[in-house]
Formats: C-alpha cells, structure tokens, sequence
C-alpha cells in the first residue's frame, strides 16, 4: 500500500495459535522499545542475541515468537502446544506476554 497503508489490513490482537515449539540455529536480537531511537541505544547498550524460536503450525505455516525475558521457551521445545499472545499476522509473529500465555497439550 502507499506509505505502509497495506498494513491496515493485518490481522492483529490477541489469539491463540496451536503448534510444536522449535529452536532455530538463527540468531536475533533482542526487541526494542523504542523503534525510532533503536539503532542509536543499540550502538551505545548492544543488545545480546538468541536463538529465534518458532512455532511450526499442523498446516506447516511457521510463526515467529520473539525472544520475551518473561518466558523461557526452552520447556516446551518439541512439545505441541497452545500458545496465546499479541499476533500479527502481516510479520506472522506471535508475542507471548508470560509463561501462562503457553501450555504443552497432548494431541
């Protein structure tokens, strides 16, 4: 769309996704608050760098879940699960606000 008006039409808020948790051997750094001013405090405070976790869903779509100080991924790493957040689905990602945003389901 012109100056980003395409995005209007993404799906966003709060849902909730099935799938199996997946560690990828891609490192990405850690979000910022403050999109505009980023690039400045990351040069003067670099942020570290994880490893991005997916979540790859029955369909085989893949969602994006940013790396979350508040939710340790590591438990449900090859487990199915539902995983409740912030979507967009224009940059198909999924924030989990806490650890009570995920739960290991049995199919």
């Amino acid at each position: 769309g012109i100056l980003g008006g395409g995005k209007i039409l993404c799906d966003k808020g709060v849902q909730t996704q099935t799938g199996v948790i997946k560690v990828l051997n891609i490192q990405e750094k850690e979000p910022s608050g403050l999109p505009i001013l980023s690039n400045i405090i990351d040069w003067l405070n670099p942020k570290l760098t994880h490893n991005r976790v997916v979540l790859v869903k029955n369909d085989e779509t893949v969602i994006s879940l940013p790396f979350s100080s508040k939710v340790d991924y590591s438990q449900y790493i090859n487990y199915p699960v539902i995983a409740t957040g912030n979507y967009n689905s224009c940059s198909q990602t999924l924030t989990v606000a806490d650890a009570n945003g995920l739960h290991i389901y049995a199919r």
